[in-house]
């Protein structure tokens, strides 16, 4: 079973150990906006929205936008703290920390859901995605953002804690499996796709120096790399799936 606890509980729920990204992607601001912006036209608004592994909040921020009621959940207890703060007198924001999701403890059903980068960390990607499906309401929507190519597969990967590097053909498997229609589904970050290779070729570490300084460089020229996303037909870093819950 799946754990979950109170924000205000962090000091009985332990995180789960090294961490999951490079330190800079806090302050990576342009690309956090690309990102968003990439499926925000699927969200829908004036209702609740579930973000399923928060970090520090950046796209909580973003996601404060569609007007409705937003529950964060995070399972490191450091994250959850962070945005327990950061939207502190909120009275349309919870906070909770939480392993997977446990449809009783939510006492709620949402109109969104965001995943991003969270399913690769997840050994039973399938029962995740079923938990997804149970919480939403009919017709709401699963945004789910997850690494691509298995091929890419490297240290950064294993440091970080992913089960895998998803195919397009594997994300609408499991989505499909758990009940949903896929609606969209594209890869993203046609540059960021050398990159990641890049990396594996240099055995380059979740937060190394070096890792660190290509997250830096790559926010800064994210107005460039934007413009060559005409050629993410072929590849990408990443697929954004958008998967519906179809009413009955």
């Amino acid at each position: 079973m799946t754990h979950m606890c109170d924000a205000r509980d962090v000091e009985k729920c332990p995180g789960p150990g090294g961490p999951t990204m490079a330190r800079s992607m806090k302050d990576a601001r342009a690309y956090h906006q690309w990102v968003y912006e990439s499926f925000e036209k699927w969200l829908l608004r004036n209702g609740a929205t579930l973000e399923i592994g928060a970090g520090h909040g950046e796209y909580s921020e973003l996601l404060l936008g569609l007007d409705g009621k937003l529950t964060v959940t995070d399972i490191d207890s450091e994250a959850v703290e962070i945005v327990d703060r950061r939207f502190a007198g909120m009275d349309d924001v919870t906070v909770i920390r939480m392993d997977g999701i446990e449809p009783e403890r939510l006492e709620m059903v949402f109109e969104n859901i965001v995943a991003l980068n969270i399913m690769e960390h997840i050994e039973d990607d399938l029962g995740f995605a079923r938990g997804m499906y149970e919480v939403l309401k009919p017709d709401g929507r699963a945004i789910v953002f997850v690494p691509a190519f298995p091929l890419l597969y490297s240290e950064i990967d294993a440091q970080a804690g992913h089960h895998r590097r998803y195919t397009s053909k594997g994300v609408r498997e499991v989505l499909e499996n758990a009940g949903f229609s896929v609606i969209s589904m594209r890869y993203f970050n046609f540059v960021g796709f050398f990159g990641w290779y890049l990396n594996k070729l240099t055995g380059s570490g979740v937060d190394s120096e070096a890792t660190n300084f290509q997250v830096k460089l790559f926010n800064y020229i994210v107005p460039i790399v934007r413009k060559l996303e005409m050629f993410n037909w072929l590849c990408g870093q990443s697929i954004i799936a958008v998967a519906e819950k179809k009413g009955g």
